[in-house]
Order: C-alpha cells, then structure tokens, then sequence
C-alpha cells in the first residue's frame, strides 16, 4: 500500500506499506501495481483509499461510514468490469472498534449469470473470436485457446491481450483497436457471428464493437469459455486464413525487424527488447510512440508479458518498473522522448529508493553520449542494464518518422485519444 499515514490513519498491519507522501505519485504506483499485478493496488491518502488497476482514470467515488462495509467493496469493487479504479471516502473513525467477526468475502463470477455455448449449427458460418485483457486477469487464457482450436476459429486480441497465441499460430489473426482501421480489416466487420469476451471498453474509446461487428454478436464472460463449445463436434472446421491486417502489417514490419539503420527503426527497436526480455521478462511501455510500435509490432511470446495501458498517465512505465523492483521482478519500461514532469520525479525517487530499474528510453534521432552507434550494441546494453543494480536509463535512437509507415497501413491512431502520435 502507497501513501502517507493521515487523516487518523497510520499504518495497516499486515500490508507492506511504502511511504510515498506525494499524493499524486502514490496513486500512480498504485495504479501501476493493480495493472500488472495480480490484484488491485492501493493507495491510503489523507483518509482516502484508492483500489485500482486503471492507471490515471478518474476512480468511482464511494463513502464507507461504517468499517464493516470495507470487505464487500473489496470483494466487489471491479465486478463487471476488467480494469477500473475506486475512491473510498473513510468517514469512520479509525480507532473505533471494529466488529470480531469481519472475514474476507470471494465473489463467484460463473454462478452469476447463465453460460452461453455454441451449438453445432455454426460450423462454417466464419466465427471469430474477439479477446480482451479480462482473459488475462481472469485466468483464462488456456480455456480461450481451447475453444478457439475446438471451434476452429480466428481470435483477434486487443492490446491488452497479446500473448494468446504465438504470433505465427493460425489461430492469431492480430492485435485490434490500435488504429482506425483494425475492424475492416482484420475481418471483424464482415464477420457472421463475433463472440466477445474479457473487452476493456477503455482500450475502444468512442467505439461500439455492436457496431463493428456483422449480423450477430455474442458476449460471453472468461469464466464461461471453459463451455463455450461444450456442443461443439469432435472434429474442429479448418481454420480461415488471416486478414488482410495481419498479412499486411507482417509485410510492413518484416524489413523494420532486420534494420540495421541508425536510428533504428522501430520495428527494430522493438525486436531487440524482444530478444533481451525473452519469455521472463515483461515489458511495460507509456501511450504514445513507444506503446505505439511496441502495442502494434511485439512478438509477445506468453499471455500478459507486454503492458501497454489504455489509458493515459505520466509516468506509469517507470512507476510499474518500481512496483516490479519492491517484488523483486524484472521488468524492462520504455518510454519516449524527453522525461516528462512525472517520469521525471519517479526516476529521481527510484533512485532515492536505491531501486532495481531499467528504463529504455527513446529518442527520436538521438542520444545523451551514453549509447554506441553500432545497432547491435542497443540490445546489448539493456541486457547489462538488466543485470546491473540501481536505476539505469538507457537512451535508445529510434526513427519515429517510420510511424508513417503503420499509418499507411491501417489508418491513423485510434488508441489514447488525443494523446496519440
């Protein structure tokens, strides 16, 4: 838990409390923590507790006036939802007594709505899957791949769900709502029938995938795609060939992968994090350009090891690096272009934490001095980052320019709003 004793409140047995007494900085790595971890971050400011896994959203305001109550807003604070953020008002005396038989309460998602299977009648008809980041959190990644080889079908991933499957599986037919014209051309909009499931509305800002989609859409939660195709034949129909997107982008990012070029391209750039991170360790990039390329253009190799938020919030790569370090886990953050305010003061407390991190940072045609010119050398240099103590940034050149290049592809930008390159 992040934040300073206030408000009546000091510090909570049997949580690790980091005292971070800049407000604003504790709800970050809150936020951070909730995002790539297993479970919600907290942040305990003046009296407030802020529960989140939504880096820089505005949170749902709620007021507890009795302690008791705090359990069930725990169990139920993200029901329905995959990423969200609560703001609890604790107007309770903290030294009043509390009720002895207070225990924690678990909420069973599956029993709490009627599960949705396919019958046989759809073999043929083109379905296609479309994923999002609740498969993850939930746990049910294997039972999404289950259902797509049993049924046969396309999956198409959001940004938040990359790591389904291999890049090269036919089953993968690519990473949706980064670019405006992700739906018409990973197929989803001509589709027959579109099942849905795990969606971040968040990472589709402005966009009702009712309709994107074709005739018929079905949105089933990742608890129920264990029976998804309990119906389904023992004999799975062919697997359709991949859209145009995939086969295009794979065409666009082949050459960037192999660029020796300085700055590198960063098709590149993203390859060699890539190389260094391998299947260990994850990689968590701020919106913008680098979440950009590395949203777009990283061969993820397992479910959840590449973050990218889909929302906007300063500093959030190097407040998930310093989250990561407290646990003692590697994790490379990428951002791009100068520091802004926020990294800024982060890369300064990390240091004063004396923290394990690494943070590549790109620059569009530059470096500070500390980078060689040789592109082979970049990949080598996160690698030494990676086994060094303390905070290392390391300065990367990269062709921004080349971003034109995904533009003429798909469209411009869809992902973060106005925020977006």
């Amino acid at each position: 838990m992040f934040g300073a004793p206030g408000g009546g409140w000091g510090e909570i047995p049997n949580l690790h409390h980091v005292r971070v007494d800049d407000p604003a900085e504790a709800r970050l790595l809150a936020d951070a923590d909730g995002r790539i971890g297993s479970g919600p971050g907290v942040a305990l400011v003046d009296g407030h507790l802020r529960v989140s896994t939504a880096p820089g959203v505005d949170a749902e305001q709620v007021t507890l006036g009795q302690v008791e109550d705090l359990p069930t807003l725990i169990a139920t604070w993200d029901i329905g939802r995959v990423h969200h953020a609560v703001d609890v008002t604790l107007d309770v005396d903290p030294s009043a007594p509390v009720v002895g038989d207070l225990a924690p309460l678990a909420v069973d998602e599956a029993a709490m709505g009627g599960a949705a299977t396919l019958g046989t009648d759809l073999r043929g008809v083109g379905l296609l899957l479309l994923a999002g980041p609740g498969v993850l959190r939930d746990g049910r990644a294997d039972d999404l791949v289950a259902a797509a080889r049993t049924m046969g079908c396309g999956v198409l991933n959001t940004f938040g769900a990359k790591g389904l499957f291999a890049w090269d599986d036919p089953h993968h037919h690519g990473t949706v709502g980064i670019q405006r014209d992700d739906p018409a051309l990973s197929g989803f909009a001509d589709a027959p029938v579109v099942v849905t499931v795990g969606l971040d509305p968040a990472e589709l800002p402005g966009v009702s995938v009712g309709e994107w989609s074709g005739p018929a859409l079905l949105e089933v939660a990742p608890a129920h795609l264990a029976v998804l195709a309990a119906r389904w034949p023992a004999e799975p129909p062919p697997v359709p060939p991949k859209p145009a997107l995939f086969t295009r982008l794979a065409d666009t990012l082949a050459a960037g992968y192999r660029s020796d070029t300085v700055p590198l391209h960063p098709a590149r750039a993203v390859a060699d994090l890539a190389a260094v991170a391998g299947a260990e360790t994850p990689v968590v990039a701020d919106p913008g350009p680098a979440g950009l390329w590395v949203a777009r253009a990283y061969p993820t190799p397992v479910g959840a090891s590449v973050v990218v938020p889909a929302t906007v919030a300063p500093g959030f790569a190097v407040a998930a690096a310093m989250v990561a370090g407290l646990d003692r886990r590697p994790v490379l953050a990428v951002t791009a272009g100068p520091f802004d305010a926020a990294t800024a003061a982060l890369v300064d407390r990390a240091r004063s934490w004396r923290s394990d991190v690494v943070l590549v940072r790109w620059n569009d045609g530059g470096t500070d001095g500390s980078s060689s010119s040789s592109p082979g050398a970049y990949a080598e240099l996160l690698g030494q980052a990676l086994d060094e103590p303390g905070v290392s940034v390391v300065d990367v050149p990269v062709d921004l320019a080349r971003t034109d290049d995904l533009v003429d592809v798909a469209g411009p930008v869809a992902a973060w709003g106005a925020a977006a390159p």
